[in-house]
């Protein structure tokens, strides 16, 4: 039975099984209390605080060894906009060099000092909105209704715009597939990003000049970007093969110059390409 509204997110935690469940817990002594469970099984209570709008909440944390790191899965089942202040707490109580923010670190870090300051608290929240089947391919801050304090991501997976008030919060996602069109236009005041995907349309405006080309630029880049994979059963005869492996090649330069993938990523796919050849 739920309490109110139910948010999930999902982290990669750079740390062994028990280390996490530790500083999971830790991380709940000052912010919940009742907390139970075996090691990898975390449930427990928030604490609630009518004048920030934040009711009290019910909490479950799984925690999955994979490998050296574990994989984390926090639910919090709570009334108000308190899940955001949920999760950053536990995020300062795992330590955020310890969690792998998918590329938001180097997306952020492209941004202007402006850009950095009016959207800091947009791009505080933008981790836990994040998959771990995906990574941040661009970001960029600017306006959404009148909220300074916003910002368009563009993922591997998807784009969404996270606008966030004094009080609230609104997050608005599509997958790549469904955008019919994304359109950049340019203004004294800043550039504007337009998008229209399954009849739906989300517009970002005053972003910093060039920041919002880029952003466009990539998700260009991203779009155009070769599947994965080849079977062996539809592979063709190399001749006929290699006009495609050269427009790969091209796609995959163009994807390396828009820092969508790593120089090690890009020369590993290189070679694989040049190898067909």
């Amino acid at each position: 039975m739920t309490m109110g509204i139910v948010r999930t997110t999902e982290w990669t935690v750079k740390l062994p099984l028990e280390q996490t469940d530790a500083r999971l817990r830790a991380g709940l002594e000052k912010i919940g209390d009742k907390i139970e469970g075996p090691v990898g099984r975390i449930t427990a209570t928030t604490k609630g605080n009518a004048f920030k709008n934040r009711g009290k909440g019910k909490l479950t944390a799984e925690c999955t060894p994979a490998g050296e790191h574990t994989e984390v899965v926090v639910t919090v089942d709570a009334l108000g906009t308190g899940h955001e202040w949920v999760f950053e707490q536990l995020t300062e109580a795992l330590g955020a060099d310890s969690i792998d923010d998918r590329g938001l670190t180097e997306a952020v870090s492209k941004l202007g000092r402006s850009a950095k300051f009016f959207g800091r608290e947009a791009i505080q929240n933008v981790r836990t909105e994040l998959r771990r089947d995906e990574r941040v391919v661009a970001l960029v801050q600017g306006t959404i209704d009148d909220r300074a304090s916003s910002v368009a991501v563009l993922t591997t997976k998807r784009l969404f715009f996270y606008k966030k008030g004094v009080m609230s919060s609104s997050f608005e996602e599509f997958p790549l597939k469904a955008i019919s069109s994304m359109t950049l236009k340019k203004a004294m005041t800043g550039e504007a990003i337009e998008i229209t995907a399954s009849n739906a349309k989300a517009k970002i405006t005053t972003i910093m000049h060039g920041y919002g080309e880029a952003f466009v630029r990539a998700y260009r880049a991203l779009n155009t970007a070769p599947s994965a994979g080849v079977s062996a059963s539809a592979a063709a005869p190399v001749e006929a093969a290699q006009p495609d492996v050269l427009t790969q090649l091209e796609q995959l330069g163009k994807l390396h110059a828009a820092g969508v993938i790593t120089p090690d990523e890009f020369a590993a796919k290189k070679a694989e390409l040049l190898a067909r050849l």
